[in-house]
């Protein structure tokens, strides 16, 4: 009752894991090798539902780029503060030599969720972990919350973990969210 999408190579726009209107217990999306990728989004693409993925896990390795932007969460939002987070747990690796954004182009990685579509008034992840080694580079900032998505819920505080044992961040390191 899971999904995995594994990117080796080539060039895509957008790679969207989890699920939309079904449940999942586990997403699992690793890009790597020489893959170019504009956006990644690990937990699926819509707040609207309630939980729908238990535990999304997004891997950037090898020298894959990521042009735009990592999220381990949904990426639509959650406009209701009273509304489950449609994520329970993601987790967040960004290691090998990969690029996140470039020089000159700067891109960022949310642990949590990336809620542009609306005004997000509720969470949408409960907890989240995002780990930076080896010799990876991220050309923009990192936040181990989301994009005006929260983290945690009313009868669930939440948690975010920031490990760094590698890796260069060009930005800045937010622990919570923007």
């Amino acid at each position: 009752d899971g999904t995995s999408y594994s990117v080796n190579g080539g060039a895509y726009q957008t790679v969207v894991a989890g699920s939309r209107q079904s449940h999942v217990t586990t997403s699992n999306t690793t890009i790597s090798g020489n893959a170019q990728v504009f956006a990644v989004q690990g937990g699926g693409r819509t707040g609207s539902s309630g939980q729908l993925t238990e535990s999304a896990n997004v891997i950037v390795s090898g020298n894959a780029h990521i042009v735009y932007m990592v999220c381990g969460s949904v990426t639509d939002g959650n406009n209701d503060e009273d509304r489950e987070a449609p994520v329970g747990s993601s987790n967040v690796l960004i290691g090998g030599s990969a690029k996140i954004g470039d020089e000159g182009h700067s891109a960022s990685i949310y642990a949590g969720g990336w809620d542009t579509y609306t005004n997000s008034l509720g969470p949408s992840t409960v907890s989240t972990r995002l780990k930076i080694q080896d010799a990876c580079t991220v050309y923009g900032s990192v936040y181990g919350g989301g994009f005006r998505g929260s983290i945690g819920t009313s009868s669930n505080q939440g948690s975010v973990s920031i490990e760094m044992t590698g890796g260069t961040i060009e930005g800045s390191l937010f622990g919570g969210g923007r």
